[in-house]
């Protein structure tokens, strides 16, 4: 079974970044990456999909992101969720870490923060190339 990711985001532009950086790592190279434009529509993908992990954006649709991760953990406690934030939206960052966020990235999204949520979440060797140097947890 591919790998499966769900990009949650308002921004079109921002999908599209998130996408191009996912798929230059050897984790997401590969990948379906399904996106979502909205709560409601990362919620219905979500289920439709089954996707390994999502990124979502907490501030989308008037801060509604802290439901989304409700609405999906009520009903699969085991979903792997990054969230994806702006600088100054620490206190959304840190309530969605508390309802079982995995991780976080902030925008402008950083190319090797990126590379290491993904293969500290996803980089087993199920997903990741042979040759494909790990992420350090720091």
């Amino acid at each position: 079974m591919p790998l499966r990711i769900l990009i949650a985001d308002p921004s079109k532009f921002s999908r599209l970044v998130l996408r191009g950086l996912i798929k230059s790592t050897d984790v997401g190279r590969n990948a379906e990456i399904i996106e979502a434009y909205d709560n409601d529509d990362a919620v219905r993908k979500y289920f439709q999909y089954n996707p390994h992990l999502i990124f979502l954006n907490i501030s989308m649709s008037n801060n509604e992101g802290l439901k989304t991760i409700d609405k999906i953990r009520s009903k699969d406690p085991n979903a792997k969720v990054v969230v994806v934030s702006t600088l100054g939206r620490e206190d959304l960052v840190e309530k969605a870490l508390e309802k079982g966020a995995l991780g976080y990235l902030i925008k402008p999204f950083r190319p090797n923060v990126l590379k290491e949520v993904l293969y500290n979440i996803l980089g087993d060797e199920k997903y990741a190339s042979k040759s494909s140097p790990r992420a350090s947890s720091s």
